[in-house]
């Protein structure tokens, strides 16, 4: 297993991506702390099992990583 730690804002997503498997694919989550209107994660997957940032994604995908970050900052910025 790998694991990841990344900080993400409100609004702010991270992308999973299970490859096709027999077995079941197991992927922890944990909070590691907040501050403001940030959160810590953790993620600990197998090594096959992508996680990443959004933008990384979109950016991997053949998108935009910089209109994927102005998306995320709309989001952060509409009222609940």
């Amino acid at each position: 297993m790998s694991g990841l730690v990344l900080a993400r804002h409100v609004g702010e997503r991270v992308i999973i991506t299970v490859p096709p498997s027999d077995k079941p694919t197991t992927i922890a989550v944990l909070v590691v702390g907040i501050w403001g209107g940030q959160a810590r994660i953790a993620f600990k997957a197998p090594r096959e099992t992508a996680v990443h940032r959004e933008e990384v994604q979109a950016e991997r995908d053949g998108g935009d990583y910089e209109d994927t970050k102005r998306k995320a900052r709309e989001r952060r910025e509409r009222p609940q």
